[in-house]
């Protein structure tokens, strides 16, 4: 059996800890030419511990780079991911044999989970594209291509409807989202985890909680970028969670 130390989710820290993370990770940079974000596994083991126990099927829409999955599979629970992008699929699942786990990762579509029925999870826990401020892979499909927000949150509607399909009653949902803004680009703030919180009342979920997640603090260049446009550097996102 498998336990982690209770903790305070306040206090989880970030690090970079292997198997959590792929080992070529580094040639993951978006069309900007900046490295990509990863999912903090301490916090992927703390939801999974929080609102799940061992044994439960776990489903992850938008399944990125093996962190979800890894935390998953090591704390005894089942998973099952969607990624889109078929180089990150299949670096995801080399990962997983040279690890020694054998999760069910789909190269498939997260908004609609075709290949996974209904009522046959306990938790979804996941991490979508923050809309297009970081660029994946193109393919079809691919949110993060978007141009329209609007056609951006129709596709997250879609798959918070067909989330809700595939969990038994009473299960949580657990999504990790951040509000994005380019004052050039939108002229300032989408409310990403508001509109989503919506979505998901729309779509018969109830909240549950929002949790404020405080990450490492803006440098000096972020500040005075923010400053110069009347708003604050962002230093959080927020962990919403919603039940069936």
């Amino acid at each position: 059996m498998t336990k982690i130390k209770p903790q305070s989710i306040m206090t989880i820290q970030f690090d970079r800890q292997y198997p959590y993370y792929l080992e070529d990770r580094i040639k993951d940079i978006n069309k900007s030419g900046v490295p990509l974000s990863e999912f903090n596994y301490r916090l992927a083991n703390f939801c999974i511990d929080y609102w799940s126990k061992e044994g439960d099927t776990i489903i992850d829409p938008f399944a990125g780079r093996v962190t979800r999955a890894v935390a998953t599979e090591k704390l005894n629970r089942n998973y099952i991911g969607y990624e889109i992008s078929p180089d990150t699929h299949m670096r995801s699942i080399n990962h997983f044999e040279k690890i020694g786990i054998n999760p069910t990762l789909h190269n498939s579509n997260g908004i609609w989970m075709k290949e996974t029925n209904d009522g046959v999870g306990d938790m979804i826990l996941t991490c979508p594209p923050y809309f297009n401020i970081e660029r994946y892979e193109t393919v079809p499909g691919q949110l993060s291509d978007y141009f329209k927000y609007d056609d951006f949150l129709r596709d997250i509607r879609l798959s918070i409807r067909n989330s809700y399909r595939v969990v038994k009653n009473e299960s949580f949902s657990c999504w990790v989202v951040a509000d994005v803004r380019n004052f050039h680009r939108w002229g300032g703030l989408l409310d990403l985890h508001g509109d989503i919180i919506t979505l998901h009342k729309l779509e018969g979920w109830r909240h549950w909680d929002t949790i404020i997640l405080p990450y490492a603090a803006s440098n000096s260049y972020q500040i005075h970028s923010a400053k110069n446009n009347g708003y604050t550097s962002k230093v959080h996102e927020y962990l919403l969670v919603f039940r069936k």
